[in-house]
């Protein structure tokens, strides 16, 4: 939480950053495979289309406040079509963007 607090301060084009958990098991029970690279974690950012949210940059800033030992990924929110819940960690209500909805 630290980490996203911190990173988010340089970017106000960014409504909410949302943390989403990792899947422990499948449907038919299976395992989900091993990550390449490690463990990761996943940062998902809901920002408004017009903006142009670097979705590597901010997981490179991310990195080394999480100990640089993950893999950050980060990507955009994708609203109802989420197929999973997702943790909401921050909210900028006066997002810095022209497209205020």
């Amino acid at each position: 939480m630290r980490a996203v607090r911190s990173v988010a301060l340089g970017h106000g084009e960014i409504r909410a950053w949302w943390y989403a958990p990792r899947r422990r098991l499948r449907l038919r029970g299976e395992l989900p495979e091993k990550s390449p690279g490690g463990p990761s974690v996943e940062v998902v950012v809901e920002a408004p289309p017009s903006s142009q949210a670097h979705f590597d940059a901010i997981a490179r800033e991310l990195t080394p406040l999480l100990g640089g030992t993950v893999r950050v990924v980060v990507r955009a929110y994708l609203g109802d079509a989420e197929e999973r819940h997702l943790f909401r960690l921050i909210s900028n209500s006066n997002p810095t963007s022209d497209e205020i909805a």
